[in-house]
């Protein structure tokens, strides 16, 4: 696996293959998942800000397939975000019962952290902008203020709303019987499997994706795990345009490289990462920030040639420019934030090499699927044929009239499959005979299982 200079770089300066103990392929992902973490917990409108304003938006939804790096990241990113909103979920509770009792929130470093109200400015500015004082008639701007929300409505969202992160899976109870989740933003960590409420489950995902579900108006993330035979089957049986809306993120046996990076012994990947996720959970409940967290810099260029090597893969992957939009914006927003004094910023074409990288993985994989459901349809023709074929060598055409409308190309390429499982042997040029008992060979052809 040969990579460019600047993502070479790139991935020796974050340690990437120390992620997965020198599995580089497997780093490289892990390292993807903390980037779209980092920013899928930030609020929403974070990003880099242009010099006039003009915001580009951070954070995607990703779906990993069951490997190492899904294990990986279960243990390196996932549960330090559940460890954060455990910790998160029994301080505003106890909170709540302090003040409950005192009248007052607690506090830290002497500082009220769920402090009432000192005056009713807050009602007062409503009660001014409802009677319209201080603006003529036909000036509406005075009710824009109401369009945002307060400090003071956000530190009370914090104190009923503290779910932050959640993990599902199919036996999960229905979202709408969660605690309503802060600033409706929920960060979910979701297992797609095979068990009885995954119909359900996959509908209840598709509605947090688009923004609401039973009526409560939300903003989510979505982390998916699946097995790739579950992945395979979604894909074929109506999920597609869902799953497609994501990033996916695999291993592969023979895409392990030749050689290493060698690592950056002055910088902990893993301890860069607890800062980073720490800091930016700090921002998200931080309700006295008056604007969501950004990188001031000129991205319109960036992003463009971005957009433009997106296009030229469309007819690789339909709809791959809407998906990856984020993508490059969202790595080397992350690698910003896990970037320290020793190891220096990131790089920009690093971390654009890096998302060319993911993206040519997922039309590697799109590819593969493509080709393994014409497999799948050539193994159902080889199970009509593996009966006709008793009894004596037939060719080609002999089972074709043997058979009811099958093409003879079909039934050529069903006969290479069968050969390949060692099904059948060629007789000759033209003949083919059952290497196997037919109930010895259905039953292998059946069970012959497509890696993904």
């Amino acid at each position: 696996m040969n990579f460019s200079k600047p993502l070479s770089d790139t991935l020796t300066q974050f340690n990437a293959a120390a992620l997965a103990d020198g599995n580089l392929p497997a780093g490289i992902n892990i390292l993807a998942a903390m980037c779209c973490t980092l920013c899928g917990i930030l609020p929403r409108g974070a990003g880099f800000r242009a010099p006039g304003g003009d915001i580009l938006p951070v954070g995607l939804d990703f779906l990993m397939l069951d490997g190492l790096s899904s294990s990986l990241t279960d243990a390196k990113v996932f549960r330090q975000m559940a460890d954060m909103q455990s910790a998160l979920t029994a301080n505003v509770a106890k909170g709540n019962t302090y003040e409950a009792h005192h009248g007052i929130g607690m506090t830290m470093h002497g500082t009220p952290i769920y402090a009432a109200p000192s005056n009713d400015n807050a009602m007062t500015n409503l009660e001014s902008t409802l009677n319209g004082f201080g603006s003529r008639s036909g000036d509406s701007s005075p009710f824009e203020a109401l369009l945002f929300p307060t400090s003071e409505a956000m530190k009370s969202d914090l104190k009923t709303n503290s779910m932050v992160f959640a993990r599902l899976d199919s036996n999960s109870p229905p979202f709408e019987k969660y605690p309503s989740t802060h600033l409706s933003q929920p960060f979910i960590r979701a297992f797609l499997d095979t068990g009885t409420g995954q119909r359900r489950f996959l509908q209840q995902l598709k509605s947090l994706a688009q923004c609401g579900v039973g009526g409560l108006a939300l903003h989510s993330r979505i982390a998916l795990s699946a097995t790739p035979t579950v992945f395979r089957d979604l894909l074929t049986n109506g999920a597609a345009d869902f799953l497609m809306k994501s990033l996916w993120i695999y291993d592969h046996p023979r895409s392990a490289p030749q050689q290493n990076p060698i690592p950056n012994s002055s910088y902990s990947i893993t301890q860069a990462f607890d800062a980073a996720l720490r800091k930016a959970w700090s921002q998200r409940l931080d309700h006295r920030l008056q604007t969501p967290p950004a990188i001031i810099c000129e991205w319109r260029k960036n992003q463009g040639v971005w957009v433009s090597y997106l296009a030229k893969q469309e007819n690789r992957f339909p709809g791959i420019s809407a998906t990856a939009y984020t993508l490059f914006s969202t790595l080397l927003f992350g690698l910003c934030r896990l970037s320290n004094k020793e190891t220096g910023s990131a790089s920009p074409a690093g971390a654009f090499d890096m998302a060319k990288h993911l993206i040519e993985r997922m039309i590697a994989l799109r590819e593969h699927l493509v080709q393994s459901e014409e497999r799948s349809r050539l193994r159902t023709i080889a199970i009509r044929l593996l009966p006709k074929l008793d009894g004596r060598p037939y060719t080609a055409r002999d089972l074709v009239r043997k058979s009811n409308r099958l093409p003879i190309d079909d039934c050529r390429r069903a006969l290479q499959l069968l050969s390949q499982e060692r099904i059948v042997v060629r007789v000759g040029e033209e003949q083919w005979k059952l290497a196997l008992p037919v109930e010895d060979g259905l039953q292998k052809i059946r069970t012959s299982i497509i890696e993904v």
